[in-house]
């Protein structure tokens, strides 16, 4: 009794203390909990402040190195619309644990691009220490004079080194100035292409012999250069002389990089329409553009054309006068006549096959003429007369007619009924009654009618009346053509009575 006393009481004891324990384990996690934001924002920036000190250490100890230059180089003389690389490096001795993230760059008064879709990889030892480095480049056309500012570029890398991966930092380019130079002989304020080389060339279409008025004549004028993109390439203006028309294609842009060098190509088609005869001379073209290999303007030259046009009997003469005069109408006729002659000329092999398929065409004609005409004369009787026209007419009153017109279509579709459909009446005496629905819309209307009461037009049943007609053709065109099967099979199976007789 007494032993049993004592484990009761030290059971008692043991659960106060599990439970004393339970809520002081409790209160201590709520508190940690509680003071867990606090510490996790403390931890995170000693790391962060470790990070950075990682990164200036990287950057001050020179164990990664960044490098800037201009191509040509800033103290160069730089003019307006020349092509001027931007040059970065980033070198390291460790090694690049994710590419430099370059941004875009904008500068104002130069248009800026960035050619290449990936960075170069090389390899330098600068003193006793070998580097890895990674070059990307911008492309820049100034487009206005005096001092051109390149702000820092921001280059995000990371670093992969001994004491493990740095966290992701930035890197600064120092700052650019560039001073765009005027040139001499130059309008600055005109749009003038800067190259070190442009060429431009036409291509035409077709000769220039035996040409006549109407005929069109295609040209494509290409202009190409050197360190320049194409949307920097001038637009051409097509220009031509009285009687000649100009219409231009839109133009066509492509550009091509090699190692970071734009070379740019613009072209362009158009289409000059003869309108008349005479001598005539499609203007030179000139494209002035400076030349940065021997800092001199030049003009690109494509020469004049001149074009012989000798007259068409559809086109005007451009000598003749407008006055109404004698003199000048009889200077038109003249050029209408040589004009005349010249197309038949020019034309004399059109003109002898269009001559065969006359003659051709008026003997078929006056031989199998009248016949063909009595064919067609029939095939439109046919038509009319025809048992599909007559039911189509009688559909047609149903709708709109009363009921005389009703009955004289019926009775009209009846009678190309007997001609196209044998046996119709023994059809209709023999077929109708098996099916009492069939008639009845129609016999009501029949004895309506021929009892001669005022109906009106309400009273008829002229959806019922169209549904019997539609049932009873569809049945007596299943009868003909089970009819015309059967014949036909018979023809094919039976036997021969007569074998001299033709089936």
């Amino acid at each position: 009794m007494i032993a049993r006393t004592k484990r009761r009481l030290i059971t008692r004891l043991l659960v106060v203390a599990a439970y004393f324990a339970a809520s002081f384990a409790t209160s201590v996690v709520n508190a940690a909990e509680t003071r867990a934001p606090d510490e996790t924002r403390t931890a995170l920036k000693e790391e962060a402040t470790r990070a950075s000190q990682s990164a200036e250490e990287l950057i001050t100890s020179e164990r990664v190195l960044i490098r800037v230059f201009t191509d040509p180089d800033s103290e160069d003389e730089i003019v307006k619309g020349q092509q001027i690389r931007l040059l970065i490096e980033i070198l390291t001795d460790a090694r690049f644990q994710q590419a430099p993230r370059y941004p875009e760059l904008t500068i104002p008064g130069a248009i800026t691009l960035m050619p290449e879709q990936m960075g170069t990889n090389f390899t330098e030892t600068i003193g006793s220490t070998a580097y890895t480095g990674q070059r990307r480049s911008y492309v820049l056309y100034p487009q206005r004079l005096g001092a051109l500012e390149v702000p820092p570029i921001e280059i995000e890398l990371a670093i992969h080194a001994e004491g493990g991966v740095s966290e992701p930092f930035a890197m600064r380019t120092p700052p650019i100035t560039l001073y765009v130079e005027e040139r001499p002989g130059v309008d600055e304020t005109t749009p003038l292409v800067t190259t070190p080389q442009l060429r431009i060339r036409d291509e035409w279409s077709g000769t220039f012999e035996d040409l006549i008025a109407g005929d069109a004549i295609e040209r494509t004028v290409v202009i190409e250069g050197e360190e320049i993109v194409g949307m920097l390439l001038p637009s051409l203006q097509f220009e031509a002389p009285s009687g000649i028309v100009v219409y231009s294609d839109p133009p066509r842009i492509r550009d091509r990089v090699n190692r970071g060098r734009y070379r740019g190509e613009r072209s362009q088609t158009v289409t000059y329409i003869l309108q008349e005869r005479g001598s005539f001379e499609i203007p030179s073209i000139d494209v002035a553009w400076w030349n940065l290999t021997d800092d001199r303007l030049e003009i690109a030259r494509l020469e004049a054309k001149p074009l012989e046009v000798s007259g068409s009997f559809f086109g005007a003469a451009s000598g003749a006068s407008d006055a109404p005069s004698f003199d000048g109408l009889f200077s038109r006729m003249t050029h209408s006549l040589v004009d005349l002659a010249q197309w038949v000329a020019h034309r004399w092999i059109e003109l002898l096959l269009l001559g065969g398929l006359i003659f051709v065409v008026g003997r078929t004609l006056h031989a199998f003429g009248p016949r063909l005409q009595l064919e067609w004369k029939q095939a439109l009787d046919r038509r009319r007369d025809s048992e599909r026209r007559a039911f189509a007419s009688l559909s047609r009153t149903l709708t709109n007619g009363d009921h005389s017109e009703i009955t004289a279509a019926y009775w009209r579709w009846r009678d190309r009924l007997q001609g196209g459909f044998p046996r119709v009446a023994e059809v209709l005496a023999v077929e109708t009654p098996r099916d009492p629905q069939l008639s009845a819309a129609w016999r009501g209307f029949e004895a309506k009618h021929y009892a001669g009461e005022d109906t009106p037009d309400a009273a008829i049943n002229r959806s019922e009346l169209r549904k019997e007609l539609r049932h009873l053709r569809a049945h007596l065109l299943r009868a003909a053509q089970a009819r015309r099967a059967s014949r036909a099979n018979g023809r094919k199976t039976g036997p021969r009575l007569n074998p001299l007789a033709r089936r």
